[in-house]
């Protein structure tokens, strides 16, 4: 009451000061304009009063009796569901509470939320004036915008009124608040509030609350347990201690820290406030490494309340102290509250109570539908479960996150923020989804994507070496190894280090970060702060955005927000909300930049063969998938792996998993993207594209693709090797236009090597490309100097010859092959279906070939002698009658070059083939049991040979059907005269014959066992095909000092022999009475092994057969 007086006498004042103004103004006196402005101003907060005194006189009969704190609003359950109109999750209509008088709560309890919510509380009648003031000095955008409740009128507010925001709604919680004032005592308001306040979870009042989280009652809370108590009610779920911010968050590198001073926490607000996330426990971050390390401790919301209640006198600097460290060691329990698909659950609690507030959620009724797929959730958590022990144990990683969308509308089908929600080991309850981390090279398609937008192109050429960016930046791959040049596609599939930071250097980081933060990642620090490595990932990102910025790729350029709701239905089945799809999405990347990132990965032959590759490919369809690891250096030899990440996509769907540790501590050295998170997001997406059709990118207007040079990206030169030609694709607005010269040709001799000269025969001539390394940007030292490093490392420069030809000159100019054709001869008659070709040669320099032509056609090449040619008519424009020339060209050794032609006729073959023999002679002597040979020469001057025969006294023993024609045989034992002849057929069927006599002469054979035998093989060894056999061969001092000629025949089970070994030269002496020798068997099958030991009295001897097989 006496506030009341205190007004009265001030309006009273008020008006007398109006009287004495009114007193003052008389007759033609100017008023000054400051008294007019003051009399207006009086005027009309005289008026306002009015108003707002009638207003309060109408709106009081229509106010709730807050004699009876039963008389609330209704309270229903908000329910959420998922797609398919399953529950999710229940907000208990019938609040979850326990009622306990004020004496059963501990006295810590009421002055921490004092100290917090309502300081004044015991002093004021129910409103705080000059809170209200303030208050609506913020609205106005006078001073900083703050609420001006006090707890009564929080009461109030949540025990009699809707949660509308509205100023009747405000003006009648300032009545209720008066009247309940005086209707209760303040102990008794008190208790009320501290019975009804919400505390997250489906828990109310501080009894329940203690002991869901403490497990203990309301009347023994610690002082540490009421400050966090206090903390939560102002946002339950943001506060929760299960939840993403149950500590502070600070996103700062180690780096800025340092380069800063940063030393305390104040430090870090000047710096960046951004920098700080509110949390309900403060946390110690630490920075730097060795002399440099600095431990910053940042506050939460339970140290402002501590610090409150000492500022007030409610507890001493001692008491928060151990307060302080009671609160940040407390273990909360384990409270479970009957939930499906917790995090996305929590999740959109916390954006219904954003938009609706807290008391419309818990108490309002509502139906919400979500966009969650049931079967895709439970295949997400069932595989992240299954995965979670083996990342455990065998790399480090505590922890999994699983994030699907529909990339064509942003609507979430599946959410695993972690891997177990009730596992407080894990810090379960945090959503990691939302949670920034460091991306590692899952963050390289869009510097990729920045850098084609700047008109480069997956063609483009990167070298992947050892470079130095700027004074110190030297960034390492992490297989710790370079790969040279290499196109962007490959260097962005294979996930290469160096070229991501060129890739990053040349699109420019800005340019880089603009695009990010377009696609969805929001990279909380300033431009400024982020350098080259930010194309390795070194910027925080959140798995929810990079999910949604894939999911740009994915929809063609199109950006789509994450939609978690689709429908939101209040008590009485109206809708307040439906989800619509947007009429004008919102494109923010070039259509043909996102083809190109999923053409690149999306294309199975650029991925590393094996375990990559199969990992990152779902049968069956058209996917992209990247994989990401951020690493930190912990001393100069170690480098640790933290998050690991994999992300990819179909048409229709894109997800994301995270794997690490929640509490940001390192994993296995061993660890990566794809042996964490791979396996995890394989299987899913497996799981959710099973009886899905395979849906090809789709492919934008002005996507072009070129021919160009494998090796410079550009177009090719009349120069660039045909193997270095391939076919690119490129934007439109990115089609090169420069052409090729990456390769200097020169003429260089074929013989040498050497540069050609005026005596270089023209065949000898060819145009060599030599190539010749250069970086993209041969002006930046820095990368120049790397590449040529490289390149004279693993001598990769071909550099061309200074020298010159000096095989061929003036003198081997005049001495020229010479060649002639000896059959068919010149104007004969040559008939189908062959012409055989015979030439007579003579080249001092050897012969490398000759060529065959049928008038201008090039028929045949033959590089082995005899050198004949043969001509194939039916292929040939060869009709009867017709005229035609042959002509044979000759090149040797040094390419000079000679040829003979003549002119033929196609006509009948009337006349028989030529045949002679070559050897023996006829009448030669031959010893018996020997191996000989015969080789005859035939040719058919109108055709071609079609077979040759060879007799041994008229019984026939071979036919060959080529030349050259030699027939291998063992001569009889028996002395005497024998003849061999050879009859030859041409295609027309005209045969010649010819025959010799030759004499067998039988020698003396002396049985040498015991004296000469073969000790290896051993008799029925076996060897397999291809396996080097080892001949051994024994011969005593008597036998070996008259040894002229040795020699060792295998015979097949066939009946062909083969001598393996002749003379005494031939054999390599292995002691003084062995000779031993390697022999390889030509085919498969059975071989009987001897030898024949010719003496100097002329006597042949030969050793028993050993038999082998050689399979």
């Amino acid at each position: 009451m006496q506030k009341s007086s205190f007004h009265v006498h001030e309006v009273k004042k008020g008006m007398h000061r109006t009287r004495h103004f009114s007193g003052r103004i008389h007759g033609s006196v100017k008023i000054p304009l400051w008294r007019r402005l003051i009399s207006v101003l009086i005027g009309l907060t005289i008026v306002g009063i009015l108003s707002l005194f009638f207003l309060v006189l109408l709106l009081a009969p229509f106010l709730p009796d807050v004699n009876n704190v039963q008389n609330l609003v209704a309270i229903q359950s908000s329910v959420i569901g998922d797609r398919e109109g399953n529950i999710l999750y229940t907000i208990h209509g019938e609040e979850n509470r326990k009622v306990v008088p004020f004496d059963q709560i501990s006295k810590y309890a009421g002055e921490a939320i004092l100290a917090i919510e309502d300081d004044q509380f015991y002093r004021h009648s129910g409103i705080d004036i000059p809170g209200i003031l303030k208050s609506i000095c913020g609205e106005f955008g006078v001073c900083q915008k703050r609420g001006g409740s006090t707890i009564t009128q929080q009461f109030v507010k949540n025990a009699f009124l809707s949660s509308e925001r509205t100023y009747t709604r405000k003006l009648k919680e300032l009545i209720l608040a008066v009247k309940l004032e005086h209707a209760f005592t303040k102990d008794q308001i008190l208790e009320m509030y501290l019975n009804r306040i919400p505390y997250g979870s489906n828990v109310y009042g501080v009894e329940l609350a203690a002991r869901a989280f403490f497990s203990k009652s309301a009347k023994d809370l610690t002082i540490a347990e009421a400050a966090i108590l206090a903390a939560i009610p102002k946002a339950p779920s943001y506060f929760s201690p299960y939840g993403n911010n149950k500590y502070v968050q600070v996103h700062i590198s180690d780096e800025e820290v340092i380069k800063k001073d940063i030393r305390s926490e104040a430090d870090l607000v000047h710096y960046n406030a951004q920098s700080i996330t509110k949390g309900l426990l403060g946390h110690v971050y630490s920075f730097g490494e060795g002399a440099d390390r600095r431990d910053i401790y940042v506050k939460g919301r339970v140290d402002f309340v501590l610090e409150r209640m000492n500022i007030l006198g409610y507890i001493s600097t001692d008491e928060v102290e151990a307060a302080l460290k009671e609160a940040n060691e407390k273990e909360f329990n384990d409270y479970r509250d009957a939930i499906v698909a917790p995090h996305f659950v929590m999740y959109v609690r916390e954006l219904l109570e954003e938009k609706y507030g807290k008391e419309q959620v818990e108490k309002g009724g509502l139906k919400i539908t979500t966009t969650i797929d049931p079967l895709l959730q439970s295949s997400a958590e069932e595989i992240v479960s299954k995965y979670a022990e083996t990342n455990k144990t065998r790399y480090g990683a505590t922890n999994e996150s699983l994030l699907a969308v529909d990339p064509n509308n942003g609507q979430i089908l599946a959410m695993v923020g972690s891997a177990d929600y009730w596992n407080d080991e894990i810090d379960g309850k945090v959503n990691i989804t939302l949670r920034p981390r460091l991306p590692g090279s899952s963050f390289k398609p869009i510097v990729y994507a920045a850098a084609f937008l700047k008109g480069y192109a997956p063609t483009t050429v990167l070298y992947d070496v050892m470079t130095k960016f700027g004074s110190w930046y030297e960034p390492d791959n992490f297989d710790g190894t370079f790969m040279g040049p290499m196109s962007m596609r490959q260097a962005l599939a294979q996930s290469r280090n160096v070229p991501a930071v060129k890739a990053g250097y040349l699109a420019g980081i800005p340019n880089v970060i603009d695009l990010a933060r377009k696609m969805g990642i929001q990279l909380n620090q300033p431009d400024d702060w982020y350098g080259l490595s930010l194309a390795l990932g070194a910027g925080e990102a959140r798995l929810i955005d990079m999910v949604l910025a894939y999911s740009v790729f994915a929809n063609g350029g199109y950006k789509m927000n994450p939609i978690a709701i689709l429908k939101i239905e209040d008590r009485r089945g109206n809708i307040l909300e439906e989800y619509q799809a947007p009429e004008d999405r919102k494109l923010i990347l070039d259509p043909q930049i996102a083809y190109l990132i999923n053409d690149i990965l999306s294309d199975v032959s650029a991925r590393p063969e094996g375990w990559w590759r199969d990992r990152l490919t779902i049968p069956g369809q058209i996917n992209a998938a990247k994989t990401g690891t951020s690493n930190k250096r912990k001393s100069e030899d170690e480098i640790y792996p933290f998050d690991t990440w994999t992300f990819g996509y179909t048409r229709r769907l894109v997800a994301g998993v995270w794997a690490g540790n929640n509490d940001g501590s390192h994993l296995l050295p061993k660890a990566s993207g794809l042996d964490t998170a791979g396996g995890i997001w394989h299987d899913f997406m497996v799981a959710a594209t099973k009886g899905r059709p395979a849906e090809k990118f789709e492919k934008p207007e002005g996507i072009s693709f070129v021919n160009v040079a494998k090796s410079s990206g550009k177009l090719p030169s009349e120069y660039t090797p045909e193997a270095d030609i391939i076919t690119g694709v490129f934007a439109g607005f990115a089609v090169p236009n420069e052409v090729d010269d990456s390769y200097q040709f020169v003429e260089i001799d074929k013989v040498s090597g050497k540069l050609a000269t005026e005596f270089t025969p023209f065949p000898a001539r060819e145009k060599k490309a030599f190539f010749r390394h250069h970086a993209i940007l041969p002006d930046n030292p820095n990368w120049e100097d790397a590449v040529r490093k490289w390149a004279e490392e693993n001598h990769q420069d071909e550099e061309p010859p200074t020298e010159y030809d000096d095989v061929h000159t003036a003198n081997t100019e005049q001495v020229k092959p010479d060649i002639r054709i000896v059959s068919p001869v010149l104007q004969g008659v040559v008939s189908a279906p062959y012409v055989d070709v015979v030439v007579d040669i003579n080249s001092p320099a050897g012969v490398a070939q000759v060529d065959y032509y049928w008038d201008d056609t090039l028929v045949e090449t033959v590089e082995k002698p005899p050198y004949r040619g043969q001509l194939k008519l039916a292929k040939l424009s060869a009709k009867e009658g017709s005229l035609h020339v042959i002509r044979a060209v000759l090149f040797d050794a040094l390419y000079h070059s000679n040829q003979s032609s003549i002119e033929v006729k196609v006509g009948q073959d009337s006349g028989p083939p030529e045949v002679r023999f070559l050897y023996p002679k006829a009448g030669a002597s031959i010893s018996a049991g020997s191996s000989m040979s015969a080789q005859v020469d035939a040719y058919d001057s109108n055709g071609a040979i079609k077979k040759v025969e060879f007799y041994f006294n008229d019984e026939f023993k071979e036919r060959m059907g080529s030349a050259p024609y030699l027939w291998q045989f063992i001569t009889p034992s028996a002395s005497g005269s024998y003849t061999i002849k050879v009859i030859a057929y041409d295609y027309a069927d005209n045969q010649s014959t010819a025959s010799i006599n030759v004499q067998v002469v039988a020698t003396e054979s002396v049985d040498l066992q015991g004296k000469a035998r073969i000790l290896k093989p051993v008799q029925n060894s076996s060897f397999n095909q291809g396996e080097s056999i080892p001949v051994q061969i024994y011969l005593d001092e008597e036998v070996r000092s008259q040894l002229t000629e040795l020699s060792v025949t295998a015979k097949s089970g066939k009946g062909t022999q083969v001598d393996i070994a002749k003379t005494v030269g031939d054999l390599k002496t292995g002691g003084a009475q062995l000779y031993t020798f390697i022999w390889d068997a030509p085919t498969a099958g059975q071989y009987e092994l001897f030898f024949k030991a010719v003496l100097q009295n002329g006597k042949i001897r030969f050793s028993e057969k050993v038999a082998i097989v050689v399979r």
